[in-house]
């Protein structure tokens, strides 16, 4: 046998089969070997159920009779308690979107962050302190004057409007 097995190559198929054959066999002898320190586990769990079962079904039978009674006669509160449902499972899935979406912004918003920091320590740590500062202040200016320029345009905007709101024109957007 072992001059076939040493000629003929396996296929991936009786490989497979092979390697569980050999954990079978495995989480066979581990079941005999543990078997008889399982026995009183089950026994004590079996008989621990069957005492709360013997002792809640006197209990919740007559409760689950008379609620199933309530329920078939007036069919109206099964609608209303159908509706109430699907209402909170609506409220947890828009909850979890929610979620996901500030947890999706926080982590870019970290990135960017970060991101900038690094850039920021990048150009102080390759063009010094003294220019990286006169950069970003040139920059800085730069903006202010671009956020400047085109707050005086829609303000403009806004005036011609009222102006022409006044003469009886319409307004145009």
């Amino acid at each position: 046998m072992d001059l076939i097995q040493g000629t003929i190559t396996p296929s991936p198929t009786l490989f497979l089969m092979l390697t569980f054959q050999d954990y079978a066999f495995q989480a066979h002898s581990l079941y005999q070997t543990l078997n008889p320190y399982l026995t009183p586990l089950r026994r004590t769990f079996t008989s621990t159920l069957s005492t709360v079962q013997s002792h809640a079904t006197p209990i919740l039978t007559p409760l689950l009779q008379r609620t199933f009674t309530f329920a078939q006669e007036s069919p109206a509160i099964i609608s209303a308690i159908l509706l109430v449902g699907f209402f909170i499972i609506a409220i947890k899935v828009l909850d979890t979107f929610r979620r996901m979406l500030l947890w999706w912004t926080r982590l870019v918003m970290r990135l960017m962050f970060w991101g900038v920091l690094g850039l920021v320590g990048a150009m102080v740590s390759q063009r010094g302190l003294e220019r990286s500062v006169r950069d970003l202040v040139g920059w800085g200016e730069e903006i202010s004057a671009v956020w400047m320029r085109e707050y005086r345009r829609w303000e403009g905007y806004q005036q011609q409007g009222s102006v022409e709101g006044m003469r009886g024109g319409r307004a145009r957007w």
